[in-house]
């Protein structure tokens, strides 16, 4: 059956004080029995770590993750027979990653019926019994270097539920504040933002643009708050042109139609692990430019 697999990457943040490692959190759930490893992480969203393999002498950990479905389960149809009950009191939805413990990078399967990073983090989270994770995607290089090296005048976005945007820091939590309370007063669809410079002769800062850059980004991944725009605008000196520049896709990533059997979801994890290999060894270069490994 041919699939179409969307790979995304992502950078795992901790808090400066948190002292366990995203791996040996992960390690710790693939110690435990299989029934034990399964967790509602939200009201009726079960997640479970299927499998976990070290690789490349320890430094990358690849692995499934399966959120089980168990409410509006599909019908079993038989040839010539009428629709009946599916048998089975759940279905699992896999999501393949790959992790490397040098410099955090996540490579993670996104889809409709996966699991996203937040979810990703709530389970291994609540699986190890800590906290202070959170997951923000892996802009290209190009647009890494350029919200560093150019000026940045203007970054504007539309967000449709200000309500469900997940802060990470006290910086989005105050972001989300102003939003809710503009979308309270004016009983809007959307709101509109944007942080510009107009006439000064400032910049937004390069850290500032980074931060609500991939912040957004994985607003927009997780699908929850309706972030439908995201734009950076430039000024190039040299030529003294302002440019705006879409920003939705600038995440690292690829898809791929895939091949995958209908009923052999280790082989189907055989072939999806296969192509994020593939796939991190052509990133690897520039991603470990803008993330270098520690040793």
């Amino acid at each position: 059956m041919d699939t179409t697999v969307n790979i995304r990457f992502f950078e795992v943040q901790r808090q400066a004080d948190f002292p366990e490692h995203f791996s040996e959190c992960l390690s710790e759930a693939a110690d435990l029995d299989l029934a034990e490893r399964e967790v509602e992480i939200q009201e009726n969203v079960v997640l479970r770590l299927e499998r976990l393999e070290e690789k490349s002498r320890g430094r990358i950990l690849a692995g499934e993750l399966v959120r089980l479905q168990s409410q509006n389960l599909p019908a079993r149809a038989m040839p010539g027979q009428p629709l009946q009950r599916l048998g089975v009191p759940s279905i699992g939805h896999s999501t393949a990653f790959r992790y490397d413990r040098s410099n955090n990078i996540l490579a993670l399967q996104m889809g409709r019926n996966g699991i996203t990073p937040a979810r990703v983090a709530m389970y291994v989270q609540e699986v190890a019994g800590v906290d202070g994770f959170y997951i923000l995607p892996v802009i290209s290089q190009e647009w890494w270097e350029k919200l560093a090296t150019e000026r940045v005048r203007a970054l504007a976005f539309r967000v449709a539920r200000p309500d469900r945007l997940d802060s990470v820091s006290q910086e989005t939590q105050t972001i989300i504040e102003g939003l809710e309370a503009m979308k309270q007063a004016g009983q809007s669809a959307f709101i509109d933002m944007s942080f510009t410079m107009g006439r000064s002769p400032e910049d937004i800062s390069s850290g500032f643009a980074r931060r609500l850059v991939r912040w957004l980004l994985r607003q927009h991944e997780e699908g929850e708050a309706g972030v439908k725009r995201l734009t950076a605008t430039l000024r190039n000196d040299e030529t003294r042109q302002t440019e705006t520049f879409p920003l939705l896709r600038a995440q690292v990533g690829d898809r791929r139609k895939l091949d995958l059997p209908d009923d052999d979801p280790a082989e189907a994890y055989n072939i999806k692990d296969r192509f994020i290999r593939e796939l991190w060894q052509a990133k690897r270069r520039a991603i470990e430019e803008m993330f270098p490994p520690n040793g």
